[in-house]
């Protein structure tokens, strides 16, 4: 997509405003001011930032959006606790909404069909798989290793590790 494309842009953002804004507008569990604010900074950063040349396929474009919806809502949840917010923007400063992500329905059967597959293949740990599969639905390493019972080192060593081993696996498929 050329950045000079005002059209493209316009059809880039009258098919992907509905997807943003309802991501921000669960992500601020309802409060539509935020959720808009927060959608048209996600617009913005998508025109900064983002390297069409390597977001071809759709899903993996929907997938990067939505993580670019998470960063902008964590953000937007940073500053309003930094500068004192109003009451129902305090309840927000916990993060809770962002520990539990969920996986698009369409998505999900396909994505542990995927993971069951390769880890039959390289390594039958349930732990990595959890591990991958938290990655993939957006938590943070810190809430992966909290909720696997490990460390934050020792959750990053093991991912670091089955990066590797995945890596080890495609190369080999080639």
């Amino acid at each position: 997509m050329d950045r000079r494309d005002e059209n493209a842009w316009k059809s880039l953002y009258a098919t992907l405003w509905p997807f943003v804004f309802a991501n921000n507008f669960r992500s601020f569990r309802g409060m539509r001011d935020l959720a808009e604010d927060a959608s048209q900074e996600v617009f913005l950063r998508m025109v900064r930032y983002c390297d069409f040349t390597q977001l071809q396929n759709p899903r993996i474009f929907r997938s990067y959006v939505r993580s670019m919806c998470a960063n902008v809502s964590r953000t937007y949840l940073k500053q309003a606790a930094k500068y004192g917010a109003r009451s129902d923007e305090a309840s927000l400063e916990s993060h809770e909404y962002l520990s539990d992500p969920l996986p698009l329905p369409d998505e999900a059967a396909e994505v542990n069909e995927f993971l069951d597959h390769l880890f039959d293949d390289v390594d039958g740990s349930s732990i990595h798989k959890q591990i991958i599969s938290r990655i993939i639905q957006g938590y943070s390493l810190q809430e992966i290793a909290n909720e696997c019972g490990l460390s934050y080192s020792a959750a990053a060593v093991r991912l670091h590790r089955l990066r590797r081993r995945l890596q080890a696996h495609l190369d080999s498929q080639k």
